[in-house]
């Protein structure tokens, strides 16, 4: 089996990150990493990450910098990757325990070198309220061959131009399983409330009661 690198760029939430870290843990895929890179003023983050004694856990600390914004902390974690595989792993969303093995499988199967899922299931942890998203190329569940890997642009939605950039170069395939991952609105998310409303939850598909208490649940003390 390949070993897959999980990049998790993090600052200043670690008890998001610690439901990021149970996730990585719960994957059926084996071998796996998870590259946690976080800044040296980030003490809340350090201390966390020294709590665990998990090997395939690495902590990477880099000097402070007012301008790295999240994709120039991405560009630091697949720098430290030593997987044959990259996968992006947010620090505030959830991923189900076959995430990994299902894209790899996926992008193996499909014959290129990366996977995104097609759709998500959007939280909105404000309201408590859960949705399938619409479909599209969902940049914060890219997997792909690391040496297929471009670097991110360290601007303001550099990992959605990433993602254009590899469709447009037919390099990743599909994988239509919106339950594989959760992507959350906890209001203090890159994007604000507005972005979410107008351009996320606008195009999606509510779930019922029951299934946003599931997803609620999945998320644990976290969710919001």
């Amino acid at each position: 089996m390949s070993l897959v690198s999980c990049l998790c760029p993090t600052y200043g939430r670690p008890a998001m990150l610690r439901r990021a870290v149970r996730c990585f843990l719960a994957q059926t895929h084996a071998p796996r990493e998870l590259v946690v890179v976080y800044q040296a003023h980030d003490a809340a983050t350090r201390d966390y990450l020294r709590t665990l004694t998990d090997p395939s856990i690495r902590a990477v600390e880099i000097a402070p910098s007012p301008h790295l914004g999240p994709d120039g902390l991405r560009n630091h974690c697949v720098e430290a990757a030593r997987g044959d595989y990259v996968a992006v792993w947010d620090d505030d969303d959830w991923s189900a325990p076959t995430r990994i093995q299902e894209q790899v499988a996926a992008l193996r199967g499909g014959g290129r070198p990366g996977c995104c899922l097609y759709r998500v299931t959007l939280f909105d942890g404000i309201a408590r309220s859960a949705y399938v998203s619409a479909a599209r190329a969902w940049e914060q569940t890219l997997v792909i061959e690391r040496g297929k890997m471009p670097a991110y642009a360290n601007e303001r939605g550099g990992d959605a131009a990433l993602v254009r950039g590899l469709l447009q170069g037919a390099m990743v395939v599909a994988l239509d399983r919106p339950a594989l991952y959760v992507y959350v609105y906890h209001a203090a998310n890159y994007f604000n409330r507005e972005h979410w409303q107008a351009n996320l939850l606008a195009h999606a598909q509510p779930l019922a009661s029951a299934e946003s208490a599931r997803v609620a649940a999945l998320l644990g003390p976290e969710g919001s």
